[in-house]
């Protein structure tokens, strides 16, 4: 005798979305790692498709008091360096990435940012017309997400 067995709703909204994309080679509906309420979807070689997943699809979805979050993961290039050298393209404030190996062996990625200055309107006081100064590396470092591995500088890098 078989006995009934009851998923819980989140299952359920992983195969929705999985149903949903089946036929797309170029996405996946995965959990992850160690979560079933952490629902991943990856989305290989296509950059574009990724962003627009991730503008369109719910980020997360409330059972009750369940929460399961849903993630768009472009499953290219997913190291810091690929990260920075995908969301510059094109960009002249950046000059160049390069990863080298620490000391203790561990990749560390040095991102290059032109040596330029730039001025913005905020109130600042000690400047008659109320600009502060800053340099691209610092508004990059004030800006952007800390990553452990990698380094922002306007210094030349050498190989």
């Amino acid at each position: 005798m078989n006995k009934a067995r009851l998923s819980p709703p989140w299952c359920e909204y992983r195969s929705q979305l999985e149903k949903l994309f089946e036929q797309d080679p170029e996405v996946s509906v995965d959990n992850a790692p160690g979560s079933d309420r952490n629902i991943i979807v990856r989305v290989s070689g296509n950059a574009a498709k990724a962003d627009a997943l991730q503008r369109i699809l719910k980020p997360s979805v409330t059972f009750g008091d369940v929460e399961i979050s849903v993630s768009v993961v472009p499953d290219n290039d997913t190291s810091p360096e690929g990260y920075i050298r995908t969301a510059f393209a094109g960009n002249p404030a950046l000059v160049e990435v390069a990863t080298h190996t620490d000391s203790l062996g561990q990749p560390v990625t040095y991102t290059l940012f032109a040596p330029r200055a730039v001025q913005f309107f905020n109130d600042d006081i000690s400047n008659p017309e109320g600009k502060t100064t800053r340099l691209l590396q610092d508004v990059a470092l004030a800006t952007l997400a800390g990553h452990a591995a990698v380094r922002i500088s306007s210094a030349p890098l050498a190989g």
